[in-house]
């Protein structure tokens, strides 16, 4: 099992957790980011061509970059990545929405307040684009006959990486080094969505489309989610003025982002409660309203 298998795979299909020293868990982290460039400059060559002949020089770059893959942060045996997705990848649409939501990470989580949330969400990324790219590579070494089909997705999942890489060097190396460290070790938790807060998601997020674009205006949860959204700016407001946020373009995203949006959320669903409402539909919700608040208003 990878370093990053032990961070994002359902916990409870997981026997046990790596234990890692901090030298090693930094130690691995560093040895992954040194093959992004010589990964970036294989990949590119395979898509020009420009490695020459067909055929064996095309296994020999694969077979180099398999090796380069294995840095021990990602096992694609934890998680196998079915074909069907690896497919879905070549779609550019598809590539250019990820993308987009790749880049609204720093807007959205990339202050201090929610540095580990950044990082968390980065590193979540850059482990299943890594899952992504040993199944490419294991994929277009065994099947030669579709490098033309499945290059294009390995061409885009190292667009996705280097937006990643990007980001995470923003944050600086010492500090995210100590984010990564908080994060493998577990001493730095990031709340997520349990089973049963991901299946009322799912319930639910038909019925919330509907009320963000204005289909469905009755009803409790519409109520919330108007009255939520009306009172972000007054909450943003009353935050510059008793100096708790400094102002800048993107303090909306900031907000909604940080936990003092999931108190307000709570507040604002209590206050409207006709009946008791469970503490999983009220994560069910913010979650909801926060994907909707970060990448569906564009």
């Amino acid at each position: 099992m990878g370093l990053l298998d032990s961070i994002f795979i359902d916990p409870e299909k997981v026997a046990i957790k790596i234990e890692q020293s901090d030298e090693n868990a930094i130690r691995m982290w560093k040895a992954y980011s040194s093959t992004l460039a010589e990964k970036a400059s294989i990949i590119n060559q395979l898509v020009d061509g420009s490695h020459g002949s067909q055929g064996s020089f095309e296994k020999l770059y694969l077979e180099k970059l398999k090796s380069l893959l294995e840095t021990g942060l990602a096992d694609v045996q934890s998680e196998e990545a079915s074909e069907t997705k690896v497919i879905a990848g070549l779609d550019q649409e598809a590539h250019s929405k990820k993308m987009k939501r790749l880049k609204r990470l720093e807007d959205c989580v990339g202050y201090a307040k929610t540095q580990h949330k950044h990082a968390h969400s980065l590193l979540a990324e850059i482990h299943k684009i890594l899952l992504t790219e040993i199944k490419l590579a294991g994929e277009m070494l065994e099947h030669p006959g579709k490098f033309s089909k499945l290059m294009p997705a390995l061409k885009s999942q190292l667009e996705l990486e280097q937006e990643a890489a990007r980001q995470i060097a923003s944050i600086g190396t010492e500090r995210f080094h100590r984010i990564f460290l908080d994060l493998v070790k577990g001493e730095h938790m990031i709340s997520q969505l349990d089973a049963k807060e991901k299946k009322l998601v799912r319930r639910m997020r038909e019925g919330m489309a509907g009320i963000f674009a204005n289909e469905i205006t009755d009803g409790i949860t519409s109520q919330w989610a108007i009255t939520l959204f009306n009172s972000i700016e007054d909450e943003i407001h009353k935050g510059i003025f008793n100096g708790i946020y400094e102002q800048h373009p993107n303090l909306d995203f900031e907000y909604v982002n940080r936990p003092e949006f999931e108190a307000l959320a709570r507040k604002t669903i209590n206050d409207l409660k006709r009946n008791a409402v469970s503490e999983k539909m009220v994560n069910a919700f913010v979650s909801l309203f926060r994907e909707w608040y970060n990448h569906g208003r564009d």
